[in-house]
């Protein structure tokens, strides 16, 4: 209507002059501006993140984070998304504006937790000198500076009886929850015995939830401790309602910066059996098969048990041999260390075989000690319970052992203390099951651990000599060679995960 009322006005010629003029030469500034700004649009194709690049794990305290961009940036301004324990959500926080280049500055990860499975991500905010504003972002960026206390776990060859590897309790409001896990491994595979009390599993829990409660095993084979699954890591789900099942894993980095762990199931092809305890809980077994690690079994491997539970309200709760968050219970960089032990030499039957055909054939001593391994083999009765009594002596042994075996102070009769046994039968055991002496045993799972370690982190070897219990980095050294036939340094160089 105004502008209408405006035409409307009578002028006179020269008036009319003027004011064309005026607005012509108005027009033609603001056509000139058009032209410049549309020559002066901001090129979005002149950002780029250098650093940190997608899928990186920083391991370090200090985090660069740089972007490479033209002239025509004004200023950017950097963002950090991360996970923090017990929150519902991301926390974001504004890392700084530079608004000169170079646009880099450090980023202090100290008081980060450790960003995994899915890791964390960063994004920046771009302004342009023309006044335009363009926003960029990378994820799975993954924190890992923060040193991982992983299980070690040494399980024996066994036919059934599994070796303890965690307890584990959660209190309700009216009831609580218990779980306890123990494995060994035969020649069928690593057998898990899970035993669960679970009341709830009798109040009439829907099938959904007892769908979604059971027993899951993850397994590493490469013991790569990764922030996330490798391809060759898998879970199998075993629930308490429906069909076991294999999940397999697969990393999907996206052009776009995008960062995302697939999951794909396929028909889980292991022995399981479950039985529920009456008005308790339920028992789990499960073989995981030899073939699920390839074309051999390696020596020690990453693991992981969660069993899941249904409480009271009928929720899921998560019971795992990792204490961690939800959210990092899948990631590798946590799971335990798996040591398998020896196998014994009589437990091949070619090789018992060939013993028994050698001792027809020798002398009457040889005679003799095949007498005397068939009497260790009867099947008497007290002979069997002395046999059991040994094998929970052995378990009570090697679990103290575990917990204690990276102190300094470890010693043949503070072990024999803690059992009310004579320190020489706490050595016979060991002799008799592991074929070493007690200081032998010892330093051999130091070894092991040390050897974890130099794979795994970036500690230097003094630490980790100190870590693993030794005197000094000299001892180390020194057992090292002696039974891995190399050095700590070369060992490092050549399995160190990146």
């Amino acid at each position: 209507m105004e502008q209408k009322h405006i035409y409307s006005r009578s002028h006179s010629p020269k008036q009319s002059f003027g004011e064309c003029a005026r607005y012509g030469i108005v027009g033609g500034l603001l056509a000139a501006g058009c032209f410049v700004y549309v020559n002066a649009f901001a090129d979005s194709s002149c950002i780029t993140i250098d650093s940190p690049r997608q899928g990186v794990a920083v391991t370090t305290p200090l985090c660069t984070v740089s972007v490479a961009a033209c002239d025509q940036v004004a200023a950017i301004g950097f963002t950090a998304h991360f996970a923090v324990p017990d929150a519902k959500g991301d926390t974001a926080l504004l890392l700084g504006r530079i608004t000169h280049p170079p646009f880099k500055l450090i980023w202090n990860t100290d008081d980060l937790p450790n960003q995994l499975y899915k890791g964390m991500s960063f994004s920046i905010d771009a302004s342009f000198k023309n006044g335009e504003r363009i926003s960029r972002s990378v994820s799975g960026i993954f924190v890992a500076n923060k040193a991982a206390v992983c299980p070690v776990a040494s399980i024996p060859f066994s036919g059934s009886a599994g070796f303890p590897l965690f307890t584990r309790t959660a209190s309700g409001s009216r009831s609580h929850l218990d779980v306890r896990v123990s494995a060994c491994w035969n020649r069928e595979g690593i057998h898990f015995l899970a035993e669960a009390e679970a009341p709830a599993i009798f109040n009439g829990s829907a099938k959904g939830v007892l769908g979604e409660a059971g027993l899951e095993i993850c397994i590493d084979p490469a013991l790569s401790r990764k922030p996330y699954p490798p391809q060759n890591a898998f879970s199998l789900v075993i629930p308490l309602e429906g069909t076991s099942f294999k999940t397999l894993y697969r990393p999907m980095p996206g052009p776009g910066g995008s960062f995302d762990i697939a999951t794909s199931k396929e028909p889980c092809t292991c022995r399981y059996e479950i039985s529920k305890l009456d008005v308790k809980g339920f028992r789990a077994s499960v073989v995981v098969p030899l073939s699920f690690f390839g074309r051999e079994l390696p020596d020690s491997f990453g693991c992981n048990v969660v069993v899941r539970l249904p409480d009271e309200n009928n929720q899921i709760v998560r019971l795992s041999w990792v204490d961690a968050p939800a959210g990092a219970l899948y990631s590798p960089y946590l799971w335990a260390s798996v040591l398998l032990l020896p196998r014994p030499f009589y437990s091949d039957p070619l090789t018992l075989l060939l013993l028994s055909f050698g001792a027809g054939l020798t002398c009457t001593l040889l005679i003799g000690l095949i007498v005397l391994f068939v009497r260790r083999k009867s099947v008497s009765f007290e002979k069997f319970e002395q046999s059991e009594e040994e094998k929970k002596l052995s378990d009570q042994i090697y679990q103290i052992i575990d917990e204690t075996v990276t102190r300094k102070d470890i010693t043949l009769g503070g072990v024999a203390e803690k059992l009310s046994m004579p320190p020489g039968r706490v050595e016979k055991l060991i002799r008799k099951h592991k074929g070493k002496t007690f200081k032998e045993f010892i330093t051999f799972l130091r070894i092991e651990i040390a050897k974890e370690r130099l794979r795994s982190s970036h500690s230097s070897e003094t630490s980790i000599a100190e870590s693993c219990g030794f005197k000094n980095v000299a001892e180390m050294e020194r057992y090292f060679k002696k039974l891995c036939r190399t050095t700590a340094l070369e060992f490092r160089k050549e399995n160190q995960v990146a």
